[in-house]
């Protein structure tokens, strides 16, 4: 594996760790669409969020399930400040019961874990459900470690 690949992994997972809250777009009959969630994430570099079944976007991932988002770390970018964040693309399902309490156990990360106990959801009483993003590809912006070339680009192979 390469040293910049190496770098662009660490960094999209440092910038993971920092982050709670993804901004996550579909796009239905060429309608995009943003959506705050909070969210947690796997070693593999998936995404994990919550969402109610009837809300727009959980519909508009039946019907399409490719995504893109964005993770900052600043909470504020103000002009002239070092910025780091990440985009990415991939695609997104609703978990299954069966792999809900892995699924789960990620998901605990985010500052939304309080939200829904896993009992509510394994047991079909809840109107939320779990969602995984599997990234095809991050696209890593740092200015604060690499100034001169903030750009990077991390393909995954799932």
């Amino acid at each position: 594996m390469d040293i910049d690949l190496l770098i662009t992994e660490g960094r999209v997972l440092q910038i993971l760790k920092k982050a709670k809250l993804m901004q996550l777009a579909t796009s239905v009959k060429n309608q995009p669409r943003v959506s705050n969630v909070w969210f947690g994430f796997d070693k593999r570099l998936n995404l994990y969020f919550m969402s109610g079944k009837d809300i727009l976007h959980s519909k508009e991932l039946k019907k399409n399930p490719k995504v893109a988002g964005s993770v900052a770390v600043q909470k504020f970018a103000v002009p002239g400040k070092a910025v780091m964040g990440i985009t990415f693309q991939g695609k997104c399902r609703e978990i299954p019961k069966s792999q809900a309490r892995e699924a789960y156990r990620f998901y605990l990360r985010s500052p939304g874990k309080t939200m829904i106990p896993l009992k509510e959801i394994l047991s079909g009483k809840s109107r939320r459900r779990l969602y995984k993003v599997v990234p095809e590809v991050y696209m890593l912006f740092d200015e604060v470690d690499f100034p001169e070339q903030p750009r990077h680009t991390l393909r995954l192979r799932h």
